[in-house]
């Protein structure tokens, strides 16, 4: 969806305006009482608007970030307090029986368009890319809807290759699009 087309949808006027400047005002303060919650947020942007698993977001230990969300990445407290305050501000929907977070997309289309650095928007978004490549269900149907993430993301911005998959789950990674997959141990085991 494109801002225009989006914003276009919009009953009144200013509503977008509004809500935006609403949400803004939300996102400023989940950033003084939780930084990381506000970089989970801002992760969670780039993913599609459907369910994320909080299992995306559990035990990564090979991706750095930043060091407040690699700290709440690491420790199920710290991940569950960022949780909990990005739920206390009503910024996404928390679904405790499916273990998920789901962000609106115009929280989403906020969160995107808002005036960061540069280097910042770039850091969340590759914090994004990183997550979704360090999954690893062990069930290679599994990672079949984190790999239709990935491809999603990479037509998003134009991306001619797609590195995703491994030995066991090779397959499901070309039939969701990868252009490069890497089969190290089915090799040299």
């Amino acid at each position: 969806d494109s801002v225009e087309e989006i914003l276009d949808t919009a009953s009144a006027p200013d509503y977008e305006v509004s809500v935006a400047a609403a949400w803004n005002v939300s996102f400023e303060e989940l950033k003084t009482r939780n930084p990381a919650a506000h970089q989970i947020l801002h992760i969670c942007a780039f993913f599609s608007p459907e369910p994320i698993s909080r299992d995306l977001l559990t035990g990564v230990s090979r991706v750095s970030i930043s060091p407040e969300l690699d700290a709440a990445l690491r420790d199920p407290i710290k991940l569950a307090r960022a949780i909990r305050d990005i739920n206390r501000y009503g910024l996404a929907k928390i679904d405790h029986g499916n273990n998920t977070l789901q962000l609106h997309r115009l929280v989403q289309l906020v969160l995107r368009n808002r005036v960061m650095a540069p280097q910042v928007h770039a850091r969340m978004q590759h914090g994004a890319h990183q997550l979704l490549a360090a999954l690893d269900p062990n069930d290679p149907e599994q990672s079949r809807r984190w790999f239709a993430a990935l491809r999603d993301l990479a037509e998003r911005h134009g991306l001619k290759h797609l590195s995703m998959g491994t030995t066991q789950d090779f397959a499901v990674a070309a039939q969701e699009g990868a252009t490069i997959v890497r089969i190290g141990t089915r090799l040299f085991a």
